[in-house]
């Protein structure tokens, strides 16, 4: 077994303040044992590059190092030192200046660690919450959270390593960390050096980094997330500066992100929704159907479709936002943004409260029961729009809605949703309102969804599954006669009332907004209240008067002409049963649940007029009766001037206005009421008829006509069926009997009638009987024979006023060529009629593409009423060419089974958009 090495050959590195006292204690264990021998010399250190270290001994020294004695290791070698003659005790040394700077060397190795650890935690931090944000930099540099691991992660490494080797003397360690120092130093420089002269280039890659991602948020779903992330972080919103929003209303939209600078051109849209600030909201989201009193609006949550797809756009009325239809179409949220399903960034949810008097009688409450108010856009009109009064808002902000959404507080039973089938129509129809010339409110898209509700379309007591569907409308605003009758007191009648009744601060709260906001005209022109309250009833009036008489000149029937469905600017609101004329009667009535005929055709300026009335009433204080009274007074005279001179464009009588032309127009709807004549395409064809000439030419002409007009004009058995005495449904069987009486004595003892009654509606009873003795004796030849009789009689008269329009004039051909050009610009080629909708509708539930879109390709041509294309003459089908087919056993099997069977009933021939309806046609039925 290997002795232990000797004491005196194992190395020894003491320090320079304990030299000294090593060799003492050498010599003396010399001494001790062996007294003979003499002492070595004493050998020099010399000193180390590293402070606080002496380098090996030399060569010399280390051969009589090794020369010494084994007795080293006895009990006397272990001794300790003598110490020298007036040395000082240990504890009252001086301390040397390496003992201090080997201790601050480890207290700054600790505290290079103890930032490499700070580092490291900080890379992981970094890389746990701000990857989103570094992913957003336009700048290609490395990682800054990788940057940060890897640093702190060497700093917390080498510090560890300085620590020891100051602790250990270990000399390899200390030259390795000191040049890591060096290191370190010219990289911390370098880097502070780039972020000075640099700090720019980074904070526009940050920028212009942000700007991109804004732009092509939905095309990169990583850098779409990290936006996202971004904004709600921040609860703030822009690219460029920050305008954080601590409001709740704000704190809701955050999610969806609120930018300046939007990823998408709706989502760029920039709302200021006035109406719930200068009006009092209900802020309440509790879920159900309930009175709302001292509110003009109530929070709402829209509810989501289940897979929303777009049927169509109208790129027109979107244009009124500022958006294009291939931005929105393009954009995968677009559905869901315009379907409510998901919240437009700066929109406010929130649904209507208003009253209104439904069919004559006050119903209380009504309210926004499945249309959802998102917000007002702010947008600059185009040089296009400020050219056409209609398309322009008086305020320049565009109140938009989605009708469809769910339930508010005004759902009461339903369930706040809209079928595909009555979306279809609505779109359809406001914006061909639009392109007919007269004052609407507009459809920017229609959207409809896998979601499904039961409908009952026809009150039958057989329901089927329709698919949910949502309307985006837009208008200056849709507030109506009836958001006023929220204050009406007790109605005497129905023992109904407003919710808000009283509140007389909210109704001047309400007036004064409508006023400044949409009649700023009027607020500048009177600083008397009283005044300017009657100058807007005035307006109001004048619009509504205007309105009417267009709605009379295209065939139009509302269907549901409520004080709850009068918009308080003159605007055509709320498209439900609606209709256009086909075979002229002014009985006609669009709504089939409208069995008293109400809202018949011929009502509408009586109905409009009386709603007005209920407008004054219900502005109560705020508008004297007696300067109510008397605007009201003139109601009648503005329709009637109005509606007149449209006629007159109509026929063309554009130079001169003469008393004949009342006459005129009545004589000639007279005629087309005894022929059964189609009012559309009627009006089409009398720019056909040309003026005086040559009168075996004109002759030729005028027969070529009239055959054209007698092709328009209805069957016999149409005509039978239409002149079949109709009362009014009687209250109960005595009623019944009574008016039977009656009309059986008008027939024996016309004097005896005339004594008894003066009824209106007996004396259009009998007039529809009369002629009903009429056709009942005459065969399909005789009547047109007939209906000729009557047209050519009629368009002699229409061509002698015709002659007094070139009087007096260098130019006829000029004249002639004018008159049919107005004619042909006021004479709609094509209006919506039920069948085309229909076929639109059935189209739609077969599950056309978009591209492919029957209601879009329809709407292509409504957009154009007044000219003659391809698109209108395309054919709306072909009946029984197996277009149409469906599994039975499907949720719209039922329906295509029925329309199926009607449409192989039909004629075989194509119809063209603009063609006389079928005879199917009369039996669609809208409810």
């Amino acid at each position: 077994m290997s002795s232990a090495p000797p004491y005196d050959s194992l190395p020894a590195r003491p320090s320079p303040c304990r030299a000294k006292e090593w060799e003492r204690e050498l010599h003396g264990a010399q001494r001790l044992s062996s007294p003979l021998r003499p002492a070595l010399p004493s050998i020099s250190r010399r000193p180390s590059a590293l402070p606080g270290y002496l380098l090996s001994p030399s060569r010399e020294y280390t051969d009589q190092q090794q020369r010494l004695s084994l007795s080293l290791c006895s009990e006397a070698s272990l001794a300790p030192p003598v110490p020298a003659v007036g040395a000082a005790p240990p504890c009252c040394r001086a301390v040397g200046v390496m003992p201090l700077l080997r201790l601050a060397l480890l207290i700054f190795s600790f505290l290079f660690w103890a930032a490499g650890l700070a580092i490291f935690t900080l890379g992981v931090w970094a890389q746990a919450s701000l990857s989103d944000y570094m992913l957003l930099s336009a700048n290609r540099y490395p990682n800054a959270p990788i940057i940060l691991l890897g640093t702190g992660a060497a700093v917390t490494a080498w510090g560890f390593l300085g620590c020891l080797g100051v602790a250990a003397n270990l000399p390899y360690l200390l030259r390795a960390y000191g040049f890591f120092q060096l290191a370190t130093l010219m990289g911390g420089l370098a880097a502070g050096l780039s972020g000075l002269f640099y700090r720019e280039d980074i904070a526009e890659g940050f920028r212009s980094g942000l700007k991109k991602a804004v732009l092509d948020y939905g095309e990169d779903e990583g850098h779409a997330d990290a936006l996202d992330s971004l904004q709600r972080a921040l609860e703030c919103c822009g690219a460029e500066e920050l305008q954080t929003d601590h409001s709740a209303s704000a704190r809701q939209t955050v999610v969806s992100i609120r930018m300046a600078q939007r990823v998408t051109p709706l989502q760029r849209l920039k709302f200021n929704n006035v109406a719930l600030k200068k009006l009092p909201l209900d802020s309440s989201l509790e879920p159900g159907s309930r009175t709302v009193t001292g509110a003009c609006f109530s929070s709402v949550q829209p509810q989501p479709l289940l897979k929303p797809t777009f049927v169509a756009v109208s790129e027109a009325a979107l244009a009124l936002l500022g958006l294009n239809a291939d931005d929105v179409l393009c954009d995968p949220h677009g559905a869901e943004c315009l379907s409510g399903s998901r919240v437009i960034p700066g929109s406010e949810p929130a649904a209507h409260c208003y009253c209104g008097h439904q069919f004559g009688h006050l119903a209380g409450q009504l309210g926004d029961g499945a249309v959802c108010y998102l917000g007002e856009v702010e947008v600059e009109a185009g040089a296009e729009q400020r050219s056409n009064p209609i398309s322009t808002s008086p305020c320049g902000r565009w109140e938009i809605q989605v009708k469809g959404a769910g339930l508010t507080p005004y759902s009461r039973q339903s369930d706040g949703r809209k079928v595909l089938r009555s979306s279809i129509r609505e779109f359809l129809c406001s914006e061909a309102m639009l392109a007919l010339g007269i004052p609407t409110t507009r459809a920017g898209s229609l959207v409809t969804s896998d979601l499904y509700v039961q409908r009952d379309a026809f009150y039958s007591g057989n329901p089927r599954p329709e698919r949910c569907s949502v309307v985006l409308r837009i208008a200056p605003t849709f507030i109506r006669f009836g958001s006023f009758e929220i204050f009406h007191p007790v109605d005497d009648f129905t023992g109904r009332h407003g919710p808000s009744v009283g509140r007389t601060d909210i109704r001047a709260q309400l007036l004064d907004y409508v006023i400044e906001t949409f009649y700023p005209e009027i607020q500048r022109r009177h600083l008397d209240r009283q005044e300017r309250n009657a100058s807007f009833f005035r307006e109001a009036t004048v619009r509504t008067a205007k309105l009417v008489a267009l709605w009379q000149s295209v065939g139009f029937c509302h269907g549901v002409l409520n004080t709850d469905n009068m918009s308080i600017l003159g605007l055509t609101i709320d498209y439900g049963p609606f209709g256009f004329m086909d075979r002229f009667d002014p009985e006609f009535v669009s709504n089939a649940s409208d069995k008293k005929g109400r809202y018949s055709y011929e009502a509408q300026p009586y109905v409009c007029r009386w709603n007005l009335a209920r407008l004054a009433e219900a502005l109560g204080t705020e508008l004297q009766s007696a300067k109510a009274g008397a605007i009201l007074d003139e109601f009648m005279t503005i329709y009637q001037d109005c509606y007149l001179d449209i006629m007159r464009r109509k026929l063309g009588l554009l130079r001169q206005q003469e008393p004949e032309d009342v006459e005129l127009v009545a004589d000639l709807l007279k005629t087309m009421h005894i022929t059964g004549a189609d009012f559309t395409n009627t009006f089409r064809l009398l720019s056909a008829v040309s003026c005086p000439a040559g009168e075996q030419k004109d002759r030729d002409s005028t027969d070529s006509v009239v055959e054209l007009i007698v092709e328009q004009c209805a069957s016999l058995e149409e005509l039978k069926v239409a002149n079949h005495p109709t009362m009014q449904p009687a209250r109960c069987k005595k009623d019944k009997a009574r008016e039977l009486m009656i009309l059986s004595m008008a027939e024996t003892n016309p004097g005896m009638f005339n004594m008894v009654t003066n009824q209106p509606e007996v004396t259009k009873q009998l007039e529809k009987i009369g002629r009903l003795k009429d056709l009942l004796v005459i065969n399909e030849v005789e009547l047109k024979i007939k209906q000729r009789d009557h047209w050519q009689r009629w368009v002699k008269q229409y061509r002698r006023r015709l002659a007094h329009e070139c009087d007096e004039v260098s130019d006829p051909a000029a004249v002639e060529k004018e008159r049919v050009r107005s004619m042909n610009s006021t004479n709609p080629a094509v209006v919506l009629r039920n069948y085309i909708a229909q076929n639109a509708i059935e189209a739609a539930e077969r599950g056309v593409i978009f591209q492919r879109s029957e209601v879009q390709q329809l709407l292509k041509v409504l957009e154009n009423p007044y000219s003659v294309s391809a698109d209108l003459e395309r054919p709306v089908w072909s009946a029984g060419n197996g277009s149409v087919q469906a599994d039975g056993d499907s949720i719209k099997g039922q329906e295509v089974k029925e329309n199926t069977k009607r449409k192989a009933a039909a004629d075989t021939h194509q119809i063209p958009y603009n063609s006389k309806p079928p005879a199917w046609a009369r039996t669609i039925c809208v409810t």
